[in-house]
């Protein structure tokens, strides 16, 4: 899960639009994963976009997949929070989209959790899907500056 906490907050317009990486280490080796693995994310891919004939082509714009919009356009953005499964086809390109906005000089509070994978959250009786759950509400509160 991404946000980039901005006033005023817009939820929709702040969650991050994820560029499937194609050949990411996580995407090569978490093909057989919960909830999310790398066979979803090609499906996934595959409809995103129609009118973009091929998986990760330069024709995607970074409107669609941020992780590909140069540094001037990432400069000034709003502090933002990103969050990281261990097992997730999607963790590196998560971590990398992190890296980019630091380069940028955006804030960035990235927490990746050993030992999850995508959307574990949803099994709300886990301690990690407890503990990412408040992690996730803290960094809304701070976002929203609330207590």
């Amino acid at each position: 899960m991404g946000y980039s906490l901005q006033r005023p907050i817009s939820i929709a317009n702040s969650l991050l639009n994820y560029e499937f990486a194609l050949h990411t280490p996580s995407m090569v080796e978490f093909t057989q994963t919960p909830m999310w693995d790398s066979g979803n994310a090609y499906h996934s891919w595959k409809h995103y976009l129609l009118d973009v004939n091929e998986q990760g082509s330069d024709a995607v714009p970074a409107t669609a997949a941020p992780a590909r919009a140069p540094l001037e356009q990432l400069r000034g953005l709003p502090a933002t929070y990103l969050s990281t499964m261990a097992l997730d086809p999607l963790r590196d390109e998560g971590i990398l989209y992190a890296y980019k906005l630091m380069q940028a000089g955006v804030p960035v509070d990235l927490r990746s959790y050993s030992g999850t994978f995508h959307a574990c959250a949803m099994l709300t009786d886990g301690p990690r899907s407890r503990e990412i759950k408040k992690d996730d509400m803290e960094a809304l509160r701070r976002g929203l500056k609330l207590k």
